[in-house]
């Protein structure tokens, strides 16, 4: 393995995706997700994201991408009308493509994200729901989700709040 600007490349587990030039980024993409909100009786447009990750990919790579490694994108679809919407994702990140790091901006389910951590590809995930209940406890390293509260310290918290907002001394709980 070569380190380039102190960095390891080309060790799989550690920098798979990264060259001396390149970060391979594996991006999610919703497929058909306001079909089936409208479905659904929802009149939703997620708009298009792929157009949006490119546009935000192009102006990272313009200014230098991430330490002087343009941003390479590999596109993965999530067809929510279909039986197993997320069945492609590990393969196409892990397996057609050795990504260094996959982002999924929703939920992502237990199977794509037991797979894509045990393939030792870093999961950056911002939704609403925590995936850290579908890690392999061993794997969690891989897992990085900085927008909520994690299954695993949720109890804790919400102990926590429950006390502080006093619901436990028999007043009845403030807000």
């Amino acid at each position: 393995a070569a380190a380039v600007g102190g960095y390891r490349t080309g060790v799989r587990g550690f920098s798979q995706g990264i060259t001396a030039t390149t970060i391979e980024l594996g991006v999610v993409i919703l497929k058909n997700g306001g079909a089936f909100a409208n479905g659904l009786g929802f009149a939703v447009s997620f708009g298009d994201t792929k157009l949006e990750f490119d546009a935000l990919i192009n102006d990272l790579n313009r200014r230098g991408g991430i330490l002087g490694r343009l941003v390479v994108p590999v596109y993965g679809y999530e067809d929510v009308t279909s039986a197993d919407p997320q069945g492609t994702l590990c393969s196409t990140f892990t397996q057609d493509h050795h990504v260094f790091a996959v982002l999924i901006p929703f939920n992502p389910g237990p199977v794509a994200t037991s797979c894509i951590t045990k393939a030792h590809t870093l999961l950056l995930n911002n939704s609403t729901l925590q995936p850290d209940n579908s890690v392999d406890p061993n794997y969690r390293q891989w897992l990085y989700a900085p927008s909520m509260v994690t299954y695993a310290r949720y109890p804790a918290s919400l102990v926590h709040e429950l006390v502080a907002h006093k619901w436990f001394d028999g007043s009845g709980g403030k807000a």
